[in-house]
């Protein structure tokens, strides 16, 4: 018989992620944002912290969720058109739109997420949606403006 056993670890909360990167160096205002937008996952934070790339693509993800959040497709639609021939990216930038949204679910203020209740509910579902369809292939331009249309 095996003896190896699985246990299940659940985050940290998110106060206790931004004190901890806090502690790594991480900007105080940066390790709460990032806290409360991917529910203290404290290694995730810390890719998002300390990679310039990472944070600019966090960064898009927010702007995207404020255009959601004004109903704004055409802001939509310009921020995704620059993911349209890179499915890679296309799809990281859309799982940190989930986190946005997932933020908003949670309740996490205002100043974390402008997505909140039933716009952070819709968002992640078109959000999921997008994310299936790029990786069962179909078109990502299609895909990325259908998307920008919805979230309008």
């Amino acid at each position: 018989r095996s003896r190896c056993v699985s246990f299940a670890v659940a985050p940290v909360s998110p106060e206790e992620c931004a004190k901890w990167c806090i502690g790594q160096g991480v900007d105080k205002k940066q390790a709460q944002l990032y806290s409360q937008l991917f529910d203290g996952h404290i290694g995730t934070v810390l890719a998002a912290a300390q990679d310039d790339a990472r944070r600019e693509q966090v960064e898009k993800a927010l702007t995207l969720a404020k255009a959601a959040a004004a109903q704004d497709s055409y802001a939509a639609a310009v921020l995704l058109a620059g993911y349209e021939k890179d499915k890679a990216a296309a799809a990281a930038l859309l799982g940190d739109f989930r986190a946005v949204a997932a933020a908003g679910l949670r309740g996490c203020a205002s100043a974390s997420t402008p997505l909140t209740g039933d716009a952070a509910r819709r968002a992640l579902s078109l959000a999921d949606a997008a994310i299936q369809r790029l990786a069962a292939q179909v078109n990502p331009k299609i895909t990325l403006s259908v998307l920008a249309a919805k979230l309008g």
